[in-house]
């Protein structure tokens, strides 16, 4: 048996009092539970179906393990930065909290917390008393009785008022008053903490009288909810329609942004906060990857005025996306800009309209009198995709100090020969024009040129190279870019060099590809490419963590180090947006690297 001669020690009190917090309050979101003798009993069937907010942990243990026993977790506590947090008072202090706490249950705190949490941890949120409550289900009644003693009377010590707590009993259950409003109660295994005794009672009241027919687990929209998020190690779930019911911050539901930028991106996901029923989150982490993940009822029928985001149907597919070497990022959404441009006034509030409204007479005349929203815009076909390349630089050219990767975007045109000729001429002007400017700040000019290769044509330009060479070798920023535009076929790309635009106009968006049927969006990150841009900036970084930070040679490089490890640990990250007939799903997904 261990010793419990640091239950005394003036460090216990306050530190498991922090423990506490993160045992009782600092877990959100799924609830799997152990079953009772005469049933299995979740969390969700001992709350009301009026509860408007719901997150739940269905193995905290488990999940503690997992982030543990991580490779990433493990690299981490082998890296120099790791190897000095080890040495940290900090630490030192949290394992004498942890021992005292050992010592106080008479089992390690993986042991404790697998039992104490075995059933799972939620907290929820009920609309009608405004309430909020804690549940958390243990293994078994004994362990349960004994931690919450002990949490109890770490938290009197805490705020000085061992002893005092007022005791009372309800349905044959003990309750205490931790605070004036703060109320803690014991149901056999089941730990009960709310700040409102109307809802305590009635979580209680459920419990003894077995009654769940008006419970959250038979609420026809948490169930739909939880379903999208069923095998995530956290999970939430959200009753929007109630919450738009109650008039809780009406301007994230009316439908209108005052950011073109916004609306552009998520415009459609604020346009369904106005009809969807519900919202769930999950959260999942595994040795491979972690993953975010969020899903909303959906329907078609309700997608007005936001056609441009979705398509006529709702489940518009964004166009496929090339492929090239040294890639850092694509992605591609589906957006129609000209049926966008010309809903403006319904997506937008009227400060922003106003604004848009001077844009569009400006667009106007630079393209000629050509309405900009149904002539320009409107010759594109919806769809737009773009992709960022790590960059080779010629020691035949200037080579710049601070290297940039390349980028272009791609869009394809309804009317190829029009268009082609129209954003031609409007492109030789923008170039023209950035010339008067960069010579009235002293800056390097732009020389124009035409590209023809194959059946790829369009406008290149060049920055003048400096006439003394020496000044070649850290040529400014500039130097990164050699703006072009390029068309093949219908397909029209904008780039900041001359090889990308050749490129992807000659690359060809083969299967398989990244974007499936219904991916109304997506964006990929490559971790490799992304380390490789940053190593040919390696001595700029050096420098700047000298300048900013006062560092030393030596420690401007290890704290330099420390970001490449890191990029080591991770292979590619994903962002996806999707519909289906009856869903819209948000994902978020980052994979590590895994030894074989």
């Amino acid at each position: 048996m261990r010793s419990r001669s640091l239950c005394h020690s003036r460090l216990f009190p306050r530190g498991f009092a922090l423990l506490l917090a993160v045992f009782v309050t600092g877990v959100t979101a799924h609830t799997s539970v152990a079953a009772e003798p005469d049933q299995e009993l979740t969390a969700a069937d001992l709350l009301p179906d009026s509860v408007v907010a719901y997150a739940d942990a269905p193995d905290l243990a488990g999940l503690v393990e997992t982030v543990l026993n991580h490779s990433v977790t493990q690299q981490i506590k082998q890296s120099p930065v790791g190897q000095q947090a080890m040495q940290a008072p900090q630490l030192a202090f949290l394992e004498n909290i942890l021992k005292g706490f050992e010592g106080q249950v008479e089992m390690s705190w993986q042991q404790a917390l697998k039992s104490f949490t075995s059933g799972g941890v939620c907290i929820a949120l009920d609309a009608p008393t405004q309430g909020v409550a804690v549940l958390i289900k243990g293994s078994n009644a004994e362990d349960m009785k004994k931690f919450s003693t002990l949490a109890l009377g770490t938290i009197q010590l805490a705020n000085n008022s061992l002893g005092k707590s007022k005791k009372a009993e309800y349905r044959g259950f003990d309750a205490y008053a931790i605070t004036d409003k703060a109320k803690m109660a014991i149901m056999d295994q089941w730990l009960l903490i709310t700040n409102n005794s109307d809802l305590g009672r009635l979580i209680i009241d459920n419990y003894a009288d077995k009654t769940f027919d008006q419970s959250l687990a038979k609420n026809s929209r948490y169930q739909a909810a939880l379903k999208q998020v069923q095998q995530c190690n956290l999970r939430g779930y959200v009753d929007v329609e109630a919450i738009r019911a109650l008039n809780v911050a009406p301007e994230i539901y009316r439908g209108t942004t005052d950011n073109l930028v916004a609306e552009f991106l998520f415009g459609g996901l604020v346009g369904n906060l106005q009809h969807t029923p519900y919202a769930a989150v999950g959260f999942q982490l595994s040795n491979e990857a972690i993953r975010l993940q969020a899903a909303s009822a959906f329907d078609p029928e309700n997608i007005e005025p936001r056609q441009y985001f979705f398509g006529e149907d709702g489940r518009a597919t964004a166009p496929a996306i090339v492929s090239l070497p040294e890639t850092l990022h694509r992605g591609s959404l589906y957006r129609d800009l000209g049926q966008m441009w010309l809903l403006s006034p319904d997506l937008m509030t009227d400060n922003a309209n106003e604004e848009l409204a001077q844009a569009d007479t400006t667009l106007t005349t630079l393209f000629s009198g050509r309405d900009f929203g149904e002539d320009i815009l409107g010759a594109l076909k919806p769809g737009i995709s773009w992709i960022v390349v790590s960059q080779t630089f010629s020691d035949k050219a200037p080579l710049p100090a601070i290297k940039l990767p390349a980028f272009a975007i791609e869009v394809q045109m309804i009317d190829a020969e029009t268009t082609t000729r129209e954003f031609r001429r409007v492109f030789q002007s923008f170039v023209g024009f950035l010339n008067i400017v960069s010579a009235m700040n002293g800056q390097p000019q732009l020389d124009l040129d035409f590209l023809k290769e194959g059946e790829v044509s369009g406008v290149i330009a060049s920055f003048v190279p400096p006439i003394d060479k020496q000044d070649w070798k850290k040529a400014p920023i500039q130097y990164n870019f050699s703006p072009s535009l390029a068309f093949s076929g219908d397909r029209m790309v904008l780039a900041s060099t001359t090889e990308l635009a050749t490129a992807m106009c000659q690359a060809k968006a083969d299967q398989p590809n990244l974007v499936q049927p219904g991916d109304n969006g997506l964006m990929h990150f490559e971790v490799a490419p992304i380390g490789s841009v940053l190593e040919q900036n390696r001595q700029q970084l050096v420098a700047q963590s000298m300048l900013d930070k006062g560092h030393g040679m030596e420690a401007a490089e290890a704290e330099i180090g420390i970001l490449f490890n890191l990029l080591s640990m991770f292979k590619d990250a994903t962002i996806q947006l999707r519909t289906d007939d009856q869903h819209l799903k948000f994902s978020t997904e980052v994979r590590f690297v895994t030894s074989n």
